[in-house]
């Protein structure tokens, strides 16, 4: 009997064959990798620059517009909207200076004529409300200062630096518990706005709490954290934003013994802005009020929640 014939195998594709379709895919993945890139490269400078974006004390360099349409019309609107906010931040910024140097004139020559006046109690009122002007107006210009502040860097000790601020005040009679790093932990920034935002922040406290205690630590990404806490009423949740805006007090008497002038808080977020950080208000445990204010040890750090062991 005959056997019936083997099955043939099917031809094999040559391998020239294969080759050809396998740079084929090797190219159109190339291809198709950079056609992504190229959209996706604007895009994520766009997405950098809004991160940053209208920031007064740090306003981001021009976006690039090129790309695609899309991509490009949109940098091109967020430059021109950038652009406007500077003006009208200038200008705001301008207004209010100019408005509180002013008023100083009209200030001096008022207790100029209050010279002549018999002291009395009208004569002592009178004078109460000028000092509270000029105090009013001084921290105008302070609050105007620190939207576009002149900035000098240099390295700082941090600890060091919080020490010789605490022995300010306990020379003054406050009572204010520290907790520092015990080794040094240096920063590059200005002082003097580090200074006016943290003796606000304990100004603060010691205005509203009976105590006051101002914590100091390292975070990892090459950034640190400044926490005071006091032991007072504290601010309520949906509040905590809004005090952090300018002459926006919870005490409604306007009195400055009791509500303060509304521009400490306000004074401290700028100047936090300014050196590349954040300020933000918590609650403190069992009650009273935490602030935090966290800040790189150089400006191009990128902070992270993390703590770095001691």
């Amino acid at each position: 009997a005959m056997l019936p014939p083997a099955p043939r195998r099917p031809p094999g594709l040559p391998w020239r064959i294969v080759a050809a379709l396998a740079l084929a895919g090797l190219g159109t993945w190339i291809v198709a990798l950079w056609a992504l890139r190229r959209v996706t490269a604007p895009l994520e400078r766009l997405i950098r620059a809004l991160e940053t974006f209208a920031t007064p004390q740090a306003p981001a360099a021009p976006l690039s517009e090129h790309g695609p349409y899309e991509v490009a019309l949109t940098a091109r609107t967020l430059n021109a909207l950038q652009e406007r906010l500077e003006r009208l931040l200038t200008a705001r910024t301008a207004l209010l200076a100019g408005i509180a140097h002013d008023l100083r004139t009209p200030l001096a020559r008022i207790r100029l004529r209050l010279e002549s006046l018999p002291e009395d109690e009208t004569r002592a009122g009178i004078e109460r409300d000028l000092s509270e002007m000029q105090r009013l107006i001084e921290l105008s210009l302070d609050y105007a200062r620190s939207l576009t502040p002149r900035l000098e860097y240099q390295d700082v000790d941090l600890v060091a630096f919080t020490a010789d601020l605490l022995d300010l005040y306990h020379e003054g009679g406050a009572e204010i518990e520290a907790d520092l790093p015990a080794s040094a932990l240096t920063a590059h920034l200005d002082p003097t706005a580090l200074g006016r935002i943290l003796a606000n922040l304990l100004d603060n406290a010691l205005r509203y709490g009976t105590q006051a205690k101002l914590r100091l630590r390292p975070l990892a990404g090459g950034c640190c954290e400044f926490i005071v806490e006091d032991d007072g009423p504290g601010i309520p949740p949906e509040a905590r934003e809004a005090v952090l805006e300018p002459f926006v007090r919870l005490e409604p008497s306007r009195n400055p013994d009791t509500g303060g002038s509304g521009l400490g808080l306000s004074i401290a977020a700028n100047l936090a802005r300014a050196l590349h950080g954040r300020l933000s208000l918590e609650a403190a445990q069992p009650h009273g009020l935490r602030a935090v204010l966290r800040l790189p040890l150089r400006p191009d750090a990128t902070c992270s929640g993390g703590t770095v062991p001691l």
